[in-house]
C-alpha cells in the first residue's frame, strides 16, 4: 500500500515486499552520471588533442591517440 492508502498496480513479481529506499535510486543515478561525465571528458580530450597538438607529435600518432580516447569513451558509455 502507498502511504496515501491507495493500492498501485504492480506486476505479479513485485506485489510482495516493499519499495526500495529512494537513496539507492539516487546513488545509481549519480554513478551513471559520473560514467557519462567521464566519457564526455575523454571526448573533449580527444577533440583537444586533435585540434591543438599540432606539431608537438606526429600526425599519425596524434590521430591514433585521439581515436583511442574516442573508443574508450564509447566503451564507457556502453
Amino acid at each position: 500500500m502507498d502511504p496515501s492508502g491507495e493500492q498501485r498496480w504492480r506486476p505479479k513479481a513485485l506485489r510482495v515486499g516493499t519499495d526500495p529506499d529512494p537513496r539507492f535510486t539516487l546513488a545509481n543515478e549519480r554513478t551513471f552520471l559520473a560514467w557519462i561525465r567521464t566519457a564526455l571528458g575523454l571526448i573533449a580530450a580527444a577533440v583537444g588533442l586533435e585540434a591543438f597538438a599540432g606539431d608537438v607529435i606526429g600526425s599519425a600518432l596524434r590521430t591514433a591517440f585521439s581515436c583511442a580516447l574516442l573508443v574508450c569513451s564509447a566503451i564507457l558509455v556502453v
